[in-house]
């Protein structure tokens, strides 16, 4: 008798109800994170990235125009910053790319989705 009471009791069900709605509101706010507010996060670091990088190509240049005033073969090196970090916890966001010295070569190509244009520096 006191089995049969036990199978046909419900108190468990407001436990399972509220962890199955919790588990729900987890998951809609990590998808409002990662559809609006990781985008604008993640335009943010890239645009801070950019600066850092066009800094970093006018220390660039400066090192170019010593060379070209000493007029010797002195080597100068600078850094240029490639690809930035994701953000903690949501992964994915991480840039990286490549910069060659091509040797014998003297042209500068910069490429992007609509352009793409050839400095010659000889």
């Amino acid at each position: 008798m006191t089995i049969r009471r036990f199978i046909e009791s419900d108190k468990a069900v407001v436990g399972i109800i509220v962890a199955i709605l919790l588990i729900g509101l987890i998951i809609v706010v990590m998808g409002i994170i990662q559809s609006v507010y990781k985008p604008q996060w993640l335009e943010q670091k890239e645009a801070d990235h950019m600066h850092v990088v066009s800094y970093q190509f006018t220390q660039l240049k400066h090192a170019c125009d010593i060379l070209s005033v000493v007029e010797q073969k002195n080597a100068i090196s600078t850094y240029i910053t490639l690809g930035s970090s994701d953000l903690p916890f949501f992964g994915s966001g991480s840039t990286s790319d490549s910069l060659e010295i091509l040797s014998d070569t003297c042209n500068v190509a910069v490429s992007n989705n609509t352009n793409s244009l050839n400095f010659s520096l000889v």
